[in-house]
């Protein structure tokens, strides 16, 4: 293994260490039960056996060109009649259209999944894609974020409150 590819491998587990030790705080400072499920994090909600997530573009500033890695500014991205918005992580392969969302109002999008289906590990990153192209960029001021490292970085989903002592990667 390259010394870039092992450095890259443990910002990661450090940055996931922090964003365990956020999510914990946040769960515990959430009214109800202290637990995730009453904990709302950028990009998505555990709403009891369902994880929904959900795309407000007035939340972000930026997306990434999938062809050419440019960044576009939000207020120059038009979200037309036609657009898909679409969540893409680890759990899905990071498929651009395999979960596209709902126009539920203006600029906002959604869809659900039953939280069953992310039962194979505790943590997975994700993004928004734009009609196949745009990555939209996590704010700085999201709790969940992973960096990359690279300039274009994830969200972090949180099953439990508690990180495991030994994350398996998604392959």
């Amino acid at each position: 293994m390259n010394r870039t590819v092992a450095s890259r491998g443990r910002a990661r587990a450090a940055a996931l260490s922090v964003v365990c030790l956020l999510v914990a705080f946040t769960a515990s400072a959430q009214p109800g039960p202290g637990s995730v499920a009453a904990a709302a994090y950028m990009g998505y909600r555990l709403d009891g056996d369902e994880v929904t997530f959900t795309f407000d573009r007035s939340q972000y500033e930026s997306a990434t060109r999938g062809d050419n890695g440019a960044r576009v500014p939000m207020v120059d991205v038009s979200l037309g009649e036609f657009s898909v918005v679409a969540v893409a992580g680890e759990f899905n392969d990071w498929s651009t259209d395999a979960w596209s969302m709902e126009l539920v109002e203006p600029g906002v999008y959604e869809t659900s999944r039953p939280l069953d289906e992310f039962a194979e590990q505790d943590f997975w990153a994700f993004k928004f894609v734009i009609d196949r192209l745009l990555w939209v960029e996590p704010p700085a001021s999201a709790t969940n974020i992973v960096p990359t490292g690279l300039g274009n970085d994830s969200f972090n989903l949180a099953r439990r409150a508690r990180c495991p002592s030994g994350r398996r990667r998604h392959a």
